[in-house]
């Protein structure tokens, strides 16, 4: 993919995110200080979008650190992963949140 069709991919999966959740798009993609991340949802969460054309995509620590250091008070981190074929469609998306947040809505879903 080239750079523009890279960042055209990117925003398609940044707006899907920000329309499925009532969320929005941050300006810039969170190149604007204040306005970080990728998609947020104020108070809720705030997500950072990710696409690989590979069979894997590696999640370390330091992408995950800088999610949650860019979350306010009671925001969600959130990382959104979409895994994407030749044809430039998405075959699989994932989004991972941390395992204590996950629990409290597993636990909310209970009742």
């Amino acid at each position: 993919m080239t750079p523009k069709k890279n960042r055209r991919r990117a925003m398609r999966q940044e707006r899907e995110l920000a329309r499925d959740t009532g969320s929005r798009v941050q300006p810039g993609s969170g190149s604007i200080p204040g306005a970080k991340g990728d998609v947020r949802s104020r108070g809720k969460f705030r997500a950072e979008c990710k696409f690989t054309k590979a069979v894997s995509y590696r999640v370390d620590r330091h992408t995950l650190d800088k999610i949650s250091s860019e979350c306010s008070f009671g925001e969600v981190p959130v990382l959104d992963v979409a895994f994407v074929g030749s044809s430039g469609q998405t075959e699989d998306r994932w989004v991972m949140i941390p395992y204590d947040d996950w629990i409290t809505l597993h636990a909310a879903s209970q009742h």
